[in-house]
């Protein structure tokens, strides 16, 4: 017990939490607040444009991505992400007038490729709402770069679990164990078959981990890296502060919380979380919209990624909405 005690004990999650037995209803309840004109009226801050258009503005896209996200319920795999995917874009439409004060072109921002094979079909950016969100993100992007659904929902937190029973190889996102200790040692312990194995994570850790490079060094053994002792915390309120600036945080509220990062194998596709949700909805959209008969022979075969994009569209409608919500709050909230 002794041992115990040198340890930050409860979560080092920072943020505002929101009791709700149904997070996301929730959340797409409190987004769609922003579709009243008259709570834009006294909410909306905008200096860049003129207030009544961009509240004219944030209220029908919001409308229309909670209609759309309505209309995404009573469907199936065959048709349900083109009508999430809509809410999605219309909501996003939104969010850049709110946060970044952008009415976004009438373009997506994508262009779909077909493949031989669903996880390789492809988005490549180019000018339109999905760019313009990079953009408000202050990601750098080039109109020659693309990205496969594979690479896509590799990169998603949320259903890492998921992709690894299906795909049968890790996610991209990686699960970290925080350890902070009130003696002044904090240690990221790397899930060691997500992230790679010890060996990959020995050698590779630097090139896949680079915005650690700054604050960490590798442990004597393992896939564990300590943070540097000029920035060891000494509160547990600086644990928090440490974690939340370098590391994903899970938006489900725990006491004894996984953290995350993002393995970086394509140094084009560094995005915020939101964007690989997007943009995979986007892929799946135009297969719905342009080449159904892909996702028909998915779902005629009862295949295993069925249960997968089932399972996505799912976390996909919780989670996205959650961080398009955070991102227009400036600030982490923990629904439920």
């Amino acid at each position: 017990m002794a041992q115990l005690d040198l340890h930050y004990l409860g979560s080092f999650q920072k943020g505002t939490r929101l009791t709700t037995e149904n997070p996301t209803e929730e959340v797409w309840s409190r987004l769609s607040l922003h579709g009243s004109l008259d709570y834009l009226h006294d909410a909306l801050k905008v200096t860049k444009l003129p207030k009544d258009k961009a509240a004219k503005y944030v209220a029908m896209r919001m409308r229309q991505a909670t209609e759309f996200r309505g209309a995404y319920r009573g469907a199936t795999l065959l048709t349900a992400p083109l009508t999430l995917y809509y809410a999605f874009l219309n909501l996003t439409r939104a969010c850049l007038a709110i946060q970044a004060e952008t009415i976004s072109t009438a373009a997506h921002g994508l262009r779909f490729t077909r493949k031989p094979k669903i996880l390789e079909c492809q988005a490549q950016l180019k000018l339109g709402t999905f760019t313009d969100y990079l953009t408000a993100n202050s990601v750098n992007w080039n109109s020659d770069t693309a990205i496969s659904l594979d690479d896509c929902i590799s990169r998603i937190i949320e259903t890492g679990t998921e992709y690894f029973e299906v795909g049968g190889k890790p996610p991209l996102a990686v699960p970290i164990a925080v350890k902070a200790m009130r003696t002044g040692k904090t240690l990221f312990h790397f899930n060691e078959e997500w992230s790679g194995g010890k060996d990959h994570f020995r050698e590779r850790w630097q090139s896949e981990y680079p915005s650690l490079i700054g604050h960490c060094s590798l442990e004597a053994e393992g896939c564990t890296l300590r943070i540097h002792e000029a920035e060891e915390p000494n509160s547990l309120d600086e644990v928090s502060n440490l974690c939340n600036r370098l590391l994903e945080v899970n938006l489900i509220w725990s006491d004894i919380p996984m953290w995350f990062t993002i393995r970086r194998t394509n140094s084009g596709l560094v995005w915020p979380r939101p964007a690989y949700y997007l943009a995979a909805l986007f892929i799946l959209s135009s297969l719905v919209r342009y080449e159904p008969d892909l996702l028909f022979e998915e779902i005629s075969q009862n295949s295993k990624w069925v249960w997968f994009f089932k399972r996505f569209l799912e976390k996909a409608e919780r989670f996205f909405p959650h961080l398009m919500f955070n991102w227009i709050h400036n600030g982490v909230h923990f629904f439920g």
